[in-house]
């Protein structure tokens, strides 16, 4: 579980700014402030990038349509609504996408200081892309008793590429889930208690072509 910082009603803002060796980047913004006297919005982003130390010396590696560097980019905005004629209710909405590429490994051969690798004709490259929506949504009685709800929905893609097309692998994945949970009690209570409901339901798509050229790929689907 990742916990990310909810808007604030007072306007609040931050920035970072990195740059290194290997062409390495980062640069990071948020801010956050109220839209309405019950509304406030958040949105941040977060982006790093680097080239990879290790220079492929065999003759016959092939790079292909496969893509060795390092790239991390993650969005997100957020909404909270607090009704002011409606005590003890709050609402989220958070949408989410983060696109995230790297090779399968980065490893030097003999002599390692030199940072080489000698041996490998091809690395796989992995893009990743998610996108998601979150909805919480809680209700406190002010009484010991407090109702929550989270639903989720997210959609994802994975391109695995290896320089060949000989292996090279798309997978999809759809990803829906609902959780209801009542909590009851103060923290000094001699009797606190949950009861709860959580369902889920997972689609993913695999396919792998295990040879170059246009021939179909091996699909295989799964559902649970």
């Amino acid at each position: 579980m990742v916990n990310t910082n909810d808007p604030t009603f007072t306007p609040e803002g931050a920035y970072r700014a990195e740059v290194g060796s290997n062409n390495s980047r980062r640069v990071s913004l948020a801010y956050s402030s109220a839209i309405t006297d019950n509304l406030a919005g958040r949105i941040s982003v977060d982006y790093t990038s680097r080239d990879t130390f290790i220079n492929y010396t065999n003759p016959s590696f092939t790079t292909g349509d496969a893509d060795h560097s390092f790239q991390n980019l993650n969005l997100r905005g957020k909404l909270l609504w607090l009704p002011s004629d409606m005590d003890g209710l709050s609402v989220k909405l958070t949408f989410s996408h983060s696109d995230t590429n790297r090779p399968t490994q980065e490893m030097a051969t003999a002599p390692y200081s030199d940072l080489n690798n000698a041996y490998a004709t091809t690395v796989p490259g992995w893009d990743q892309q998610q996108d998601a929506l979150v909805l919480d949504i809680e209700q406190d009685f002010g009484n010991g008793m407090v109702l929550t709800n989270q639903t989720q929905a997210s959609y994802g893609t994975v391109e695995r590429r290896v320089g060949t097309g000989n292996g090279d692998a798309d997978i999809t994945t759809r990803d829906f889930s609902n959780e209801t949970r009542l909590t009851f009690g103060q923290p000094d209570d001699a009797f606190t208690g949950l009861a709860g409901l959580f369902v889920r339901r997972v689609e993913a798509d695999e396919a792998l072509r295990l040879t170059a050229g246009n021939s179909p790929p091996d699909r295989r689907q799964f559902e649970f």
